[in-house]
């Protein structure tokens, strides 16, 4: 699984975000959550897929769920932006 995160980062880092999609997109199916916050990402600024806050934010919640407190963090601003939740 190692080989596989590092793989979809290198293409992340190479600008090749349908293949970091991919690979990350399997993981994060699987439940890795390092993987789970990176989908998120690119669905928040929209690399290789149409921006939505509301998937990205969706993603965020599930990595958070585990313990990841990257996703933690994220699932909180987008609280307070009121960005891809529900404001009240």
């Amino acid at each position: 699984m190692l080989a596989d995160f590092n793989t979809a980062a290198e293409a992340y880092r190479n600008k090749d975000y349908a293949k970091a999609f991919e690979g990350f997109g399997k993981l994060a199916e699987t439940g890795d959550p390092r993987a789970q916050t990176v989908i998120a990402m690119m669905y928040k600024y929209g690399e290789s897929v149409e921006a939505n806050p509301d998937t990205a934010f969706e993603w965020y919640l599930r990595a958070a769920a585990i313990g990841y407190a990257p996703a933690q963090f994220n699932v909180g601003v987008m609280y307070a932006d009121g960005f891809g939740v529900a404001t009240d």
